[in-house]
């Protein structure tokens, strides 16, 4: 889904994980999807040009996930502020464009 996404942005998306991952893992399926989901989406929408990644790590039964991608990226003022509910950044482009949640 996120592939054909970025596709459709003009954006390469690239993944990468370990060779091996846990067979069960506990977790709130639902809010990790949700989250993962929010958070690359806004990279492709906010991204004009090249790039947008998702690297999965895990070790010592903890998985971290990265996003990362070739956009202006966020401004310092903002930074503290956008994980509140209903937040959005100060960029022009933050506030013309409609988020998901």
């Amino acid at each position: 889904m996120i592939r054909l996404q970025a596709q459709g942005a003009a954006l390469a998306f690239r993944f990468t994980r370990p060779e091996t991952l846990p067979a069960v893992v506990a977790t709130d399926e639902k809010r990790l999807r949700q989250i993962l989901l929010n958070l690359l989406s806004n990279a492709i929408k906010f991204t004009p040009a090249g790039t947008v990644t998702l690297d999965l790590t895990y070790r010592s039964q903890i998985a971290v996930f990265t996003i990362s991608d070739t956009g202006l990226g966020i401004r310092p003022d903002d930074l503290e502020r956008i994980f509140e509910p209903f937040e959005r950044g100060s960029m022009a482009a933050a506030r013309s464009t409609p988020g998901t949640g």
